[in-house]
């Protein structure tokens, strides 16, 4: 005798875990809001000032801000 799961067992297990193609990620208000922010804030990061303009010393946030 053969053990393990039956055929059927093995294919209704396989149909759970399977994602099903024909459902879609639905719109989420939020999570596009999150994503843009995100985009947003990888953008600034690139702009951000790390150094003094003499670039011998790392920059603070007093060399950054109005203070």
């Amino acid at each position: 005798m053969r053990r393990g799961m039956k055929k059927e067992a093995v294919q209704s297990e396989r149909d759970r875990i399977r994602p099903n193609g024909s459902s879609s990620i639905p719109d989420d208000p939020l999570l596009d809001a999150l994503l843009s922010a995100e985009a947003i804030v990888r953008q600034l990061r690139s702009s951000v000032i790390t150094r003094t303009v003499d670039a011998r010393r790392q920059a603070t946030t007093g060399d950054v801000t109005d203070r």
